[in-house]
């Protein structure tokens, strides 16, 4: 990605090659657009700042292939980042200014903000401490999320401008384009989309292919599903993926060896993969988590698997948030001393991250019904996992989401 043009020699402030031409063209088509018009013009004394995360440079490419509709947002947050520090792009020792930057906005995923250290010293405190704390959490969240979860141009303006709430940048963006599901008979996996409803996977027998999660990388057109019994700790449950979905190919891949393996969620990228499983379990099959370092192969090859949770619990349904720095799983790890051992081969519900700043959740059935023999039966279930509730959370904190009473009955 292109992210920003500058002036390279001396110390000239960064909008001297902005007229007002230019910077009416930035905003109405685009700063990547805007550069390519420009490099023509500025080529000898501009530098080009690539993000390591989307595109490492080859000799003699054209990187101005590379911009994307994000492009525009880094480019402007790192002219953001000159405005707010006085600093040039490249310091003298080579080191970008994004990176000089992220140690004095952020504690650890928290946005926690240096002055002293990230604000033009030159200003000496003489600024709006409160217009001041907006761009940099806007130059913050923009920097530190992955391309894709990274806000809108339109939202960034629209924050700066008091008309949005900076805290709502954080939301990540969702593809809401498609839907993976199986069949009641836990036998085929359909996908409706914008193409329709179709099977795009179809196994031999009943029960035998349940919880489809798609790869958080759209571009990787992959779903993961459990292949093997349900509710059966003691048989054998891989986890596999269907690569290349919209083709209609119908293959799979089978990714883990033995053990009972289930619930997969991917790293934002989509490389990474957690899965819970009762290998290390013994007798008891207990379940905990675990971390496939390469979602591609799996254990295959040189696939490598990474214990997460280790304990005589059942530690279940985990998925990996949109900003990739937690992981939310259910556990019966808190269950009261003289609940039944079995309680362990029950699951404790599902959950789920919609966005970076709440949880969804089932709970048993939150209300009793006069006439018992209306509620619903579930085939393959070993109970009803009744109503879905939403817990608003802290996304920068997490030690603030202790306890949380809180929440939002959805149905």
């Amino acid at each position: 990605m292109v992210y920003c043009f500058h002036r390279s020699s001396g110390s000239s402030p960064v909008f001297n090659m902005w007229t007002p031409s230019v910077i009416k063209l930035m905003f109405d088509q685009g700063v990547s657009y805007t550069a390519q018009g420009l490099r023509s013009r500025f080529v000898e004394h501009v530098d080009c700042y690539a993000d390591p995360e989307d595109y490492y440079p080859q000799k003699d490419e054209n990187i101005f292939q590379k911009i994307s509709e994000k492009s525009d947002v880094y480019s402007f947050i790192v002219v953001l980042l000159e405005l707010i520090t006085g600093r040039t792009i490249f310091d003298e020792h080579r080191v970008d200014i994004v990176n000089w930057a992220k140690p004095f906005m952020f504690k650890g995923y928290s946005v926690e903000i240096n002055y002293s250290c990230l604000v033009d010293s030159a200003l000496k405190g003489d600024y709006i401490k409160s217009e001041m704390k907006l761009m940099i959490y806007c130059a913050a969240v923009s920097v530190y999320k992955p391309s894709k979860l990274r806000p809108r141009m339109k939202q960034i303006v629209e924050a700066l401008e008091g008309k949005m709430p900076s805290n709502e940048l954080w939301v990540a963006e969702v593809n809401q384009g498609y839907l993976a599901f199986v069949d009641n008979e836990f036998k085929a996996v359909w996908v409706a989309d914008s193409q329709g409803l179709r099977i795009v996977y179809e196994s031999k027998g009943p029960d035998n292919i349940f919880s489809p999660v798609w790869n958080q990388d759209p571009q990787k057109d992959t779903l993961y599903v459990c292949m093997g019994p349900s509710f059966n700790s003691s048989k054998t449950l891989d986890i596999c993926a269907i690569p290349n979905v919209s083709s209609g190919a119908r293959q799979r891949r089978k990714l883990t060896r033995g053990f009972n393996n289930a619930f997969p969620s991917t790293s934002p990228d989509g490389t990474r993969l957690v899965f819970r499983s009762t290998r290390d379990g013994a007798e008891k099959k207990y379940k905990n988590l675990y971390i496939m370092e390469d979602a591609e192969v799996g254990e295959y090859g040189n696939g490598k698997i990474t214990r997460l949770t280790n304990g005589q619990w059942t530690d279940t349904h985990c998925q990996w948030s949109p900003t990739g720095d937690w992981i939310v799983f259910s556990s019966t790890r808190d269950k009261p001393d003289d609940a039944p051992e079995t309680d362990n081969y029950l699951d404790p519900g599902y959950f789920a991250v919609p966005d970076g700043k709440s949880i969804a959740v089932t709970a048993e059935i939150a209300a009793v019904s006069v006439d018992p023999i209306s509620l619903p039966m579930f085939l393959h279930s070993v109970r009803p996992y009744g109503d879905v509730f939403t817990v608003d959370i802290d996304p920068y904190d997490i030690n603030k989401n202790k306890d949380v009473k809180k929440f939002n009955r959805i149905t």
